[in-house]
Parts: C-alpha cells; structure tokens; sequence
C-alpha cells in the first residue's frame, strides 16, 4: 500500500501523456496488478479535478426550478450543488433548499441516480429526514429536486462549538439512528452517511440528508457497482470499499464512525487523511481502536470534561456498543439502528448494554451502580429486618389468611371472568352483571384489606378492569362512562397511596399506569381531549420508570400501549383529538420501538406483533388528508406485520376487529386516490366482518361504534362518485347508530357532535334526491347543534372543521352560512400547525362558497403546496377538487 501511494503522488505531478504511463511502467516492476491500481487511482483525480473545474467559479444559475429561483449557493458536491432559493411565483413566501445536478454529469447513470433520489425522498416521512416538496427540469432543461431548508449545522459543528458532553451527543445521535431506521424499514440503504448529510437545527433536532446514492434493498441490481461508485471512503464499510453488495448493515458501519467521532474527535482506523489508511481498509481487514485511547486534550475540552475522565467515561459500555458496529464482518454489527439505539439509550439509563458479555458479574454491577443508595441502606437494616421479621410473624400468618379469601373472590369473580369473556360476541350482558355483583364485593373488600399493599393493589386492579368494563371505548363496554369514572377514582386512591409509600416498585407502577390510561381513555371516548391528554402524560411517565425497572417483555409492551393511546388523544383523525400530529407520530414511535424490543425477548409475544401492525395503521392516518399515497404504504405495512400473526390468533374477536380496521383505513385512502374499485372491494370486506361484529352482540357499544365509522367510510365513497342513491341508505343508518348509542349515553358529546354532521350529511343526499322537504329538515336541526358546539369557547379542531364544511356546503343551498363557514375555517387555522394542509383546504372551500374566487384561488394554492407531490400518476379527490377551483 505505501508504494501504491508513492507511486501515485510522483505520477501525478508527471504530464499525462505517455512519458507518464512508460514512467510508471518502469518504475511497477511487471507487476500489471499494481499498474492498474495506480492508474484507475489517477483516473479518479483526475475526474474529480474536472468536476472541479466546470463548477468552481459557476455564477448562480439564472433559471427557473418550477416556482423557484436560486439565491445563494450553499454546498457543492461532485454530483450536484444546493442552493438555498426562494418562492417567486407571487402566491407566498418560502425558503427551500434546491439541489441541481452537475451540469457535466449529464449521463444517463447520473440522471438515474438523481431520479432516484427524488422517489425515495418521496416515500419517506419522517421528523428527521429532510422532506421533499418538489422535483423536475428547470426551464435551462437541470434536474433538480426542492427540499424542505434546514437552518441549521453540520452535526458535528452543532456540538462541537456548544462543548457538549458525551450524553447530550448521543442523544443527538439517537435522532439519526431513528432516521436511519425507518428508512431501512422502508427498505432504503442510505449508503453515504456522514456528517456532512447530518445538520442540527437550533432546537437540536437532527435532520438527514441527501439520498442521492441510496438505494432500495428490494433492487439491488445497481448495488455492486464499478470503480466509479460514489460514496465518501472514510465513513464507508469495508464491503462498500472493495465494490461488495450493501445492506443494511453498511449504514450500520457508517453510523459507527459517525459515532466515534462525535465520542473521540478522532477517526477510528488511523490518519484522516491518509490515502494509505483508506488503501489498507480495502486490502485488509483493519480494527478500530479502542475509543478510550483517542481522546487528546483538545477533543476532552470540545466535551466540556477533563482528558482523564473523558477516557474513563468512553471505556466499558460505550467502547463495545462503538466497537459493534465497527466489526469488520457485517454479520457481526448490530442487526438494526433500532438495535443500535436500544443500546445507547441502555447506556444513557445506566444499563447492560447488549454488546458486552451479559454476565452475573457484569449485570450485578450496572445494578449496584445504578441504586446504591438502596442497596447501602438494606445491608445496614439487614439485621433489624431479621428481628423485626420474627416479631411479625404471627400477625402475617393472620393476615395472609385473610389476603387469601379476599384475592381468590377478586380473582375468580372478575379477573378469570372478565379475562373469558372479553371481546366475545354477545357478552355484554355477561358484564353487565358481573359489574354489578362484583362492585359491592371490592367496596367491602376495601374497607376490610388494612395496610396490605399487594392486596390494595389488587383491590386498585380489579376496579380499573370494572371501569374498562363499564365505559372504556378502546374494550367492550356498556356504555357508562359516569359508573367507569367512580370506579376509577376508587383505584386511583388506592394505587396512589402505594405508589407514594413506594415509587419505585414496578407493581405500585404498572398499576398506577394502567388506571391513568384507562381514565384517560374514557375521557377521549367522551369527547375530553385535554383532559384526556393529562392522564396519559402522567401514565407515559410512569411507563418510562417502569421499563426503567423492569425488563420483562409484557411490561414493555404494556407501556407501549399507553403511548398509542397517548398518540391518539395528540392525533387520531375524526375524534376529539388535540390535533398535533408531530407529536402524536413521537408517540406513535416510540411504542413501536417498545413493540420491536418485547419481541426481541419473547419472539411469540404476538400482543406485541399485533401492536405493531396496529401502530403503523395509526402512523398511516396522521397525514392521510396531505398524503393518502404515504398513508396506503404505512397501512400495508401494518398489514403485512398484522398478518405475521400466526393462523391461529387471526380468528380471535379482538384481531378480527383490528384487521377489520386495517381494511378499512386501506380502502379509505383508495377512496382518496380514486381507486374506486378497489376502494370498494376493500370497504365491503370490512363492512362484512363489522356488521358481523355488531349483530353477534347489539349491546356492545365499541362495535356500534366501529359499524359508524365503517358506514361513514361507504358514505364518503358513494358521495363521490356523485351516487345519492347509493348514498343515502349509509347516512340514514349513520342517524340511527347514533341515536341509539345516545340512548345509552346522552352527554357523550363526540357521538353528539357527529349525529349532527351527519344530518347534514343525509340533508345533502336528500336534497340530491329531490326530497327537499325533509332535507331542509333535517339539514336545520344538524346545522342547530353544529353551531352550538363551533360557538363554544372550547371548540375542538374536529369541531370547527366538521361545522365549516356543513355551513359551505349544505344542500339545499338556502341552508348555507359562508359568512360563519369562513369564521369557523379561520378558527380551526388558529388551532393547527403553520401551513396545515388540511386548515387551508377548509379556509379554500369556506371562501369558494362566500363567492369571493380571489380569495378562494389564493387559499387554494396554498393547501395545494402543503400537500405531498403525486406519486405514480393517482391525483388525490382533495388536490383534484383544490385545483378545481378557479
């Protein structure tokens, strides 16, 4: 390698002519391998020196990229340079980053790459991958793509001038493994992962960029490629060095580097910018040093910590979790970023982490470091305790007695009871009575169970399953949220005065957790959002002790629960959420990530498989209205984990029900893509396992509910495809679901609120039918409640967005009242994100209906550049009806 090198650097200063190659074929000995590789090494140069060349002194490009100009170059690379530009159609302002390809890369493997780039962009979105607005050829005939612009700087940048410590890097870092592993699972190899693709804006949220040479797993033909593949050598694999297929685990090496650096300051594997380390990385396998004997003073400053400590602090835990992923065999590095996060947080928690041997001695360890205090404490107790321990012995004898009766009444009555017939057709009644023969059981109980703990959390337990069963929405319930609430409160007494006496026992916490869910939950069935959202905050804190505590699978799992339910109450369109998608997809995430680890531990955990299906289905929804194209492959990949599930779980009630859902939702965004047919043979196979749901047991009031939504799906479908007829007998049974679960339940204000969208909705169809008598009717006393709730100082997004559209466009048109559309619309814009397309599509259609085309025109445009670029030729029903507006 050193000759290799020697012989490049006298060649190059030679003229290439042929004095140059009979130089070097003298001076390599016969040895044509040799020659070849100093050549093809010239060869590079001098590429690159041309690329340099055509584009060093470049003025900034005077056409038009679509609606954009460039106003300053921000970075150049040897494919394409990146301009910050600016919006000059006159519609609005917006600073956008804008990439050109190379003007002498003008090959078809370089347009391929670029256009690939675009696609994938394209089908990712997530809060830390830079976000594609807009792609094509400018008006000089330059691909060019238009990406979100980050104000920010270059990862290393970021934490090197703020001298952050070791674990506010990483956790910096753990951003980007999160990038990194959802574009793997979207199966996206990024294949150039550095720092220079890493910038952190100020908040210190990380962004990943450029996928020009990322390529898909799924079509790894262009994945083994010639000398003339791009990618940056020192942060490249050992396989990607000598032209080998890629994988996932590439990245995974990239990420190391990136990792060691941001720990060290150093690069691991020698000089930085030595040709030769790069040479001998390809001839041989080379092993990174250990972190701990690259720290200098310098770096240890940029740390904010003395060398000393700095080295103490990287041997141990972190030199193996940076070691693993540095492996020269891909087979021997984390399987995944998930993996490789998991252990970092592990670090960050102060726990084993995997990539050390898991021994007694080693585990035993972390946990003395971890609670030492604790541990003190009992070894000077330990001998008052064996005292104190036969004194009490006789009244524990009495006590466990009793604790036995007491527990095998709750156990049996409602434990095993409600466990058997949960989610079983036509069991509601079955609960109803247990409800009320257990109630007055666990009332007595409590008065009888003095001060011991395990028997009051039972107690606590076994009230929050009689709440679940009287009004939980998210389990078969009967519908009394008032009943659910008193016996919530009950079990919050009890738990909380356990968890107070000991706050860090994983029973007083696992229980706590599960009653602030569950009342959480019947909030949000209520229509409370804000209420709703505090009581899984407060459960979300919980679960994080609780992992903390505990390793064991199910409780994972458990606390992956309540952060979907706490993404819901954030983002679940059509309920009473709090309307914060980027959040609600946080929580979304994390409970996947939680999902993955339980099944890491107990691979048959299929709560967790099933979970995880579930999510995805959940993710999908958030952005559905801006991109029903995104949303449909977050369903199919629920789907398709969903249907992981081994044969024997499919049929049971509760994963019938979630696959009815996954159905649905999978034909609601064929609906908005206007795949008709489709759309339709997917809504009617859900419908079916609905309805059967439904009649197997009238009572239940959760699949009365999920009948509404399925029948609201069938609605939309028909209503645009301009079918009244087909229409009608949907909204007609819509009315009537509703008003039966209102029987049940008269201040439930979200089933309030849509029984009188609704009758706007069947108004409409009515109206269409030429029954404009009993339209305008109807259409009265829905727009009646409407404007109640809308008037309401505590007017929810969903509120606001429902009452606009009924105001805008009720049939019969004398209904209509543009004038508080448009008030209800500017409202609800108030109450989203800047520049939410689904906000600006109602201020759009309120303003369209007032007559005023101008205003109407300009909101229009505006939601049509918040919405995701058509993909494969399918123009969404929102941005075809958007554009229709003239």
């Amino acid at each position: 390698m050193e000759q290799v090198e020697s012989l490049f650097h006298h060649a190059r200063g030679l003229s290439p002519d042929g004095s140059r190659h009979r130089w070097l074929e003298e001076h390599c000995g016969g040895d044509p391998g040799l020659l070849e590789e100093v050549v093809s090494l010239l060869e590079a140069h001098a590429e690159m020196k041309d690329a340099a060349a055509c584009t060093a002194d470049a003025p900034l490009p005077s056409a038009l990229f679509g609606s954009y100009r460039a106003v300053e170059l921000i970075g150049r690379g040897g494919m394409s340079a990146v301009y910050r530009a600016q919006r000059v159609d006159g519609n609005f302002d917006q600073t956008v980053a804008l990439k050109v390809m190379a003007a002498h890369l003008a090959g078809p493997e370089f347009l391929s790459r670029f256009q690939t780039e675009r696609r994938l962009l394209a089908s990712l979105g997530h809060n830390h991958i830079t976000r594609l607005l807009d792609g094509g050829v400018s008006t000089a005939g330059d691909p060019y793509l238009i990406t979100e612009y980050i104000d920010g700087e270059l990862i290393d940048d970021f934490c090197d001038s703020r001298k952050l410590d070791v674990k506010a890097r990483i956790r910096i870092f753990l951003q980007v493994c999160d990038a990194v592993d959802y574009a793997h699972r979207n199966l996206i190899v990024h294949r150039d992962l550095k720092p220079g693709n890493i910038l952190v804006n100020s908040q210190g949220e990380a962004k990943l960029l450029d996928f020009g040479t990322a390529s898909l797993l799924a079509r790894q033909s262009d994945v083994t490629v010639t000398r003339l593949r791009m990618l940056t050598p020192r942060y490249a694999s050992p396989e990607e060095l000598r032209g080998e297929r890629v994988n996932t685990s590439t990245d995974i090496f990239s990420l190391g580097v990136i990792l060691y650096e941001q720990l060290t300051g150093a690069w691991p594997f020698g000089e930085r910018s030595s040709m030769l380390s790069d040479l001998n990385r390809v001839a041989k396998d080379v092993i990174a040093r250990p972190p701990s004997t690259a720290v200098t003073a310098a770096c240890a400053e940029q740390r904010s910590v003395a060398p000393a400590e700095l080295s103490r602090i990287l041997k141990g835990d972190l030199s193996a979790v940076v070691l693993k992923t540095l492996e020269q065999e891909p087979g021997r590095r984390y399987g995944s970023a998930r993996e490789l996060a998991a252990d970092l947080d592990r670090y960050l928690d102060g726990r084993p982490v995997q990539a050390r041997p898991q021994t007694a001695l080693y585990r035993g360890g972390k946990f003395l470091r971890r609670h030492w205090l604790p541990v003190t404490a009992a070894a000077v107790f330990v001998v008052g305790l064996l005292a104190a321990t036969l004194i009490a012995w006789r009244q524990a004898q009495i006590s466990r007695a009793r604790y036995i009766d007491l527990r095998s009444l709750t156990t049996t009555l409602l434990f095993d009871l409600k466990n058997a017939i949960t989610d079983v057709p036509g069991a509601t009644e079955a609960q109803r009575i247990l409800v009320t023969r257990v109630l007055k059981s666990l009332d007595q109980m409590v008065r009888q169970s003095g001060e011991d703990p395990p028997l009051r959390l039972n107690l606590a337990e076994a009230y929050r399953q009689l709440g679940e069963l009287q009004g939980d929405p998210y389990g078969q319930n009967l519908g009394d949220t008032a009943g659910a609430l008193a016996s919530l409160e009950k079990a919050q007494s009890l738990a909380g005065s356990e968890l107070k006496l000991n706050p860090s026992a994983a029973d007083a916490l696992r229980t706590t957790l599960l009653i602030e869910q569950t009342v959480g939950e019947v909030y949000f069935g209520m229509g409370k959002g804000r209420e709703a959202g505090a009581h899984l905050a407060a459960a979300t804190d919980l679960g994080e002790k609780l992992v903390q505590r505990s390793a064991a699978a199910a409780d994972v799992v458990t606390v992956g629960v309540a952060y979907q339910v706490h993404g819901d109450i954030y983002g679940q369109p059509g309920t009473s959420s709090l309307s914060d998608p980027a959040r609600a997809a946080e929580s979304y995430r994390r409970a996947i990530q939680l999902d993955q680890i339980a099944l890491q531990e107990d691979p048959k955990l299929w709560r967790a498989q099933r979970g995880i299906g579930l999510l995805y289905t959940k993710l999908g929804d958030l952005n559905r209205f801006a991109d029903p194209e995104g949303s449909l492959a977050e369903y199919r990949r629920g789907l398709d984990a969903y249907e992981r599930l081994p044969a024997d779980e499919w049929n049971r009630p509760g994963n019938v029900r979630f696959r009815a859902r996954m159905m649905r939702q999978i034909g609601g965004a064929l609906r908005d893509l206007r795949q008709w047919g489709e759309a339709e043979e997917k809504l009617n196979e859900a419908l079916q396992m609905h309805e059967a749901a439904s009649a197997a047991d009238p009572h239940d009031v959760r699949a009365k509910f999920d009948l509404f939504t399925m029948l609201e799906s069938l609605l939309e479908l028909y209503d645009d495809l301009k079918n009244p007829a087909r229409a009608r007998p949907f909204a007609e049974r819509i009315i009537q679901l509703l008003d039966d679960l209102l029987k049940q339940e008269p201040a439930n204000r979200l089933w309030r609120l849509n029984r009188d969208y609704h009758r706007y909705r069947l108004a409409t169809e009515l109206s269409r039918l030429g029954d404009a008598s009993r339209a305008a009717q109807i259409g009265a006393e829905g727009l009646a409640g409407l404007r109640t709730e809308a008037d309401s100082a505590e007017a929810t997004p969903i509120v606001l967005r429902l009452a606009a559209e009924a105001f805008a466009r009720i049939e019969p048109t004398s209904l209509r009242d543009p004038a508080r559309a448009v008030r209800y619309a500017q409202h609800l814009m108030r109450l989203k994100p800047p520049g939410d397309a689904e906000a600006l599509y109602y201020i759009a259609i309120a303003e369209e209906s007032t007559g005023n085309k101008a205003d109407a025109i300009e909101s229009a445009r505006l939601a049509l550049a918040a919405l995701a670029p058509v993909r494969d030729g399918r123009v969404p029903v929102t941005r075809a009806e958007l554009e229709s507006i003239r």
